[in-house]
């Protein structure tokens, strides 16, 4: 009886020894998978939200397709970051140039890239001027300015803007350019402009060639 009290003593002691082993085990993983994790936030924390609030130039050469390689870069560098809730189909916008208003209001032709979304009063601001004016009456850079004002009415949180002044001349390139960076937005806007002050705008600027 003794003999077989021993056994039981000694099993239940290897038992609670292996739960012991499991336990700390576990708790090792755990704590090491939980620095890992830790780690891995406090470097996309760091790399990612660089992006976010930059206003960006994208010069271009001739004849390299500037706007597919610059998205087929961010889509790279942006890919699975679910974590910081950047999928480029949800935060990215391509807008171009497009001056084709329909024969609505100055309101209603904003709403023309975004239905569902009611502009705001930054937006709205953009177009104060001329807000009731007949669409058909407006000038180049009065267009530009509903251009402008629907781009950004959009939940996106980053907005490419493809040859967006092509047509305008350099000194409304300049002060629309300025009234668009004004907004809350990240702006990467893809240009042939290189003067020097016209990029002095933007927090950062990237050249792409036909190499690139």
């Amino acid at each position: 009886m003794v003999y077989e009290n021993y056994i039981y003593s000694y099993i239940s002691l290897i038992i609670s020894g292996i739960s012991l082993l499991v336990y700390l085990t576990y708790m090792f993983y755990l704590n090491w998978i939980l620095n890992i994790v830790i780690i891995i936030s406090a470097i996309i924390s760091f790399f990612i939200p660089k992006l976010v609030g930059k206003n960006m130039s994208v010069k271009r050469k001739e004849f390299s397709d500037k706007t597919a390689t610059l998205i087929h870069n961010l889509e790279n560098l942006l890919e699975g970051r679910e974590l910081f809730n950047y999928c480029t189909s949800d935060s990215f916008s391509r807008k171009f140039q497009n001056y084709n208003e329909i024969n609505y209001s100055i309101f209603e032709n904003i709403k023309i890239s975004n239905p569902t979304k009611v502009p705001d009063k930054e937006i709205l601001d953009i177009v104060t001027n001329i807000y009731n004016k007949d669409v058909n009456s407006l000038s180049m850079g009065e267009k530009a300015r509903v251009n402008i004002a629907r781009a950004l009415n959009t939940y996106h949180n980053v907005i490419i803007l493809d040859e967006f002044f092509a047509n305008i001349d350099t000194k409304s390139e300049y002060d629309l350019t300025k009234l668009l960076l004004k907004t809350n937005k990240t702006i990467i806007l893809v240009t042939h402009n290189t003067d020097d002050e016209y990029l002095k705008l933007f927090d950062e600027v990237i050249e792409i060639n036909n190499y690139m």
